[in-house]
């Protein structure tokens, strides 16, 4: 399985606002429309956000700020490996965002 991190196009759009997480998890997870309306929202906190896949199937969410709390939402079977492939992913990108 290869993990990636896609930006939210129209094309993609429906699919990436269509992800949920498990009943268990809502308490502390928000919605990626939700997400995404705090994004258009505060575009002066400079979110960055993007779609996570596993191979070519969106599987989550991830938005970054250093004025907002992050969102973050993964669901997928092996959620341990998805949760450090994501972070590894994130960290890379905010080091070159923010440098």
């Amino acid at each position: 399985m290869v993990v990636s991190l896609r930006e939210v196009t129209d094309d993609n759009h429906d699919a990436v606002v269509a992800l949920r997480v498990t009943p268990e998890q809502e308490q502390f997870v928000g919605s990626v429309r939700g997400a995404l309306a705090d994004a258009a929202e505060m575009p002066h906190c400079q979110p960055w956000y993007r779609a996570v896949y596993a191979d070519d199937k969106p599987v989550g969410f991830v938005m970054l700020s250093w004025d907002m709390c992050p969102y973050m939402s993964a669901r997928c079977h092996e959620a341990r490996t998805m949760a450090r492939s994501v972070a590894a992913r994130c960290a890379a990108a905010a080091s070159h965002a923010f440098a």
